[in-house]
């Protein structure tokens, strides 16, 4: 299993897409003290992109992450 924790504190809400979800929308769920976490099968591939929303706002690269093009013209990290 993969958990994914963003820290988000004024946020009413936080998304996550990548090949991680075939590029489908997840939302994650706060879980207190301004955390939002989702729980995903860990990935086969040794890298993965993904890219997250805060508010509906725009895809943004996670920090820490190297920025890629995804393959729909946008970027993600990885």
């Amino acid at each position: 299993e993969l958990v994914i924790r963003v820290h988000a504190p004024d946020a009413k809400s936080v998304e996550l897409q990548g090949d991680l979800t075939l590029w489908r929308v997840l939302a994650l769920r706060p879980t207190g003290g301004g955390w939002w976490t989702a729980r995903l099968p860990r990935p086969t591939a040794a890298t993965a992109e993904l890219a997250l929303r805060v508010d509906a706002g725009p895809w943004l690269v996670p920090p820490g992450s190297q920025l890629v093009r995804d393959e729909f013209g946008g970027v993600s990290g990885r």
